[in-house]
């Protein structure tokens, strides 16, 4: 076991879910003018995670020192599919949801305080929303 799970402080864990297809995070496009804009499932997506991250944690202080966030990623399972896991690439599905939270600025200042990402991808099992869901921890010092 690495030494930073080790100083993982369970206690201090916040927990978060928006239920949401997700969306992985695209490439920036740009107009021939210059102008730099992502789709709209992707900005749209960004709207919804940031209020619904805002509304579950409507106070306290943002979270100080190093994180460890565990994101879990439900995808709608299709009928029939010969894929193993859930396309999109991991690290783009978890980056809307961190800028989501940074943006909010309610549960850390930067997110360049997160140490440690865990992610998982899956197909969402019979009647189980699509969603995100984020388990926050700090790292003892």
């Amino acid at each position: 076991m690495g030494r930073a799970l080790r100083r993982l402080a369970l206690a201090t864990a916040l927990q978060v879910c928006v239920a949401c297809k997700p969306v992985p995070a695209p490439r920036p496009r740009m107009t021939k003018t210059g102008h730099v804009f992502y789709p709209k499932p992707y900005v749209e997506q960004q709207g919804l995670l940031q209020r619904e991250f805002s509304r579950q944690r409507a106070s306290g202080d943002p979270l100080q020192g190093a994180l460890v966030v565990s994101a879990e990623i439900v995808i709608p399972a299709p009928k029939k599919t010969v894929r193993v896991a859930p396309p999109g690439d991991v690290d783009n599905l978890a980056k809307g949801p961190l800028d989501a939270i940074t943006k909010t600025g309610r549960f850390w200042s930067d997110d360049t305080q997160v140490a440690q990402l865990f992610i998982e991808k899956r197909w969402a099992e019979p009647g189980e929303e699509p969603s995100v869901r984020l388990r926050i921890n700090t790292l003892e010092d």
